[in-house]
């Protein structure tokens, strides 16, 4: 007679669980229903959490219920830690060396007053005042604009790899996201205009007398005070403003249309449509994870690129194209880490180097 869940889980815990046993595991996880698929997940991610210290090349299970769509075969399943069966406990750990961490917070600021600084301060909000600018609760300066009459402008800009989290003069919020700018006016408290590139969630200030303007290269938002995050990054044909709360007026297209929450205002090509959406995957970078529901591999790759600053390549496209992810996965992982996950569904990944440069290519097994 097989082993139960619960001994099966307990040997895994006790890290003397064979590559059977870990396959049984697995198995079971297919057929018990989902509130006892939920209880064992949890159980996963409290033994994940624990075991996270654990060497790279170890059989260590992943907290995460995967489903790939490919060759019409639907496969829902729990994915596992294994090394790639043609590399060496001594090569992995030599391709896990050289892999990227996680984006954390950096980002360059430029004053209107042509003052630049480089911003890497783990966890600090950089706070852009009226009169002055402080990280970590030090003054970065006093000297914000210049005397003109001309318009002047403030800019921060964060690159691949990198974060911030931003406090505006009027004590809205915004988080960037990794290859994303927020530019916006030196003075703010009577002129609350921005523009932006890349991703950004905002957390803005109600304030009836000063409306809340953000531009696109395809769509005005406005607001008096809620939140929303708006994605639009160079060479997507989207974009796209999400209300997490409040009511946001999106003008684009020749057109306008006032958002709830939960619903999503995207532009492509001449076309401005409203849908309703799920917030957790929208919002997934702002609670430091992936959350992909339904992805391709291209939209997974593209998020790792920008995330852990990398150079991706998709070997034989065509042959990736049929492959649907759905999954959870903790942006605190590096790079090595989140893309071994996609070889449960025969998607593998070599590292080249090229001219000094690192590549990742991406392949189907």
């Amino acid at each position: 007679m097989g082993k139960t869940i619960q001994e099966l889980f307990a040997k895994i815990q006790a890290g003397t669980a064979s590559e059977q046993e870990l396959e049984s595991f697995r198995e079971l996880l297919k057929t018990i229903p989902e509130e006892e698929y939920q209880f064992w997940l949890d159980q996963w991610t409290s033994h994940m959490e624990q075991a996270s210290e654990a060497p790279v090349h170890q059989p260590r299970p992943i907290a995460i219920r995967w489903v790939g769509l490919a060759a019409a075969v639907l496969l829902i399943a729990i994915a596992f830690y294994f090394p790639f069966s043609n590399n060496t406990d001594d090569q992995l750990v030599q391709v896990d060396s050289i892999i990227a961490a996680p984006a954390s917070d950096k980002a360059v600021l430029k004053l209107a007053s042509g003052q630049e600084f480089k911003l890497d301060k783990e966890g600090d909000i950089l706070r852009i005042h009226t009169e002055e600018v402080l990280l970590g609760g030090k003054t970065l300066s006093t000297s914000l604009g210049q005397r003109t009459t001309a318009i002047q402008y403030h800019e921060i800009q964060t690159p691949k790899g990198g974060t911030m989290k931003v406090e505006l003069p009027d004590g809205s919020l915004v988080h960037l996201n990794a290859n994303s700018t927020l530019r916006f006016r030196a003075d703010f408290q009577t002129h609350r205009e921005v523009y932006m590139t890349g991703e950004l969630f905002f957390e803005v200030k109600r304030d009836e007398n000063h409306p809340f303007l953000v531009h696109t290269q395809k769509q005005t938002v406005k607001v008096l005070g809620t939140s929303f995050n708006i994605s639009t990054y160079e060479g997507d044909d989207r974009e796209e403003t999400t209300v997490a709360s409040g009511l946001v007026e999106v003008a684009a297209a020749n057109q306008k249309v006032l958002l709830k929450p939960n619903q999503q205002a995207m532009t492509a090509g001449n076309a401005l449509r409203v849908a309703e959406v799920d917030l957790a995957s929208i919002l997934d970078w702002v609670s430091n994870e992936f959350v992909f529901k339904n992805a391709t591999v291209l939209e997974v790759m593209q998020e790792y690129e920008r995330w852990y600053d990398l150079d991706i390549n998709l070997v034989n496209p065509k042959e990736l194209e049929t492959i649907r992810l759905w999954g959870n996965v903790k942006r605190s992982l590096n790079a090595y880490k989140a893309l071994e996950q996609l070889s449960y569904f025969d998607i593998l990944f070599e590292v080249k180097s090229e001219g000094g440069n690192k590549k990742i290519n991406i392949y189907k097994r």
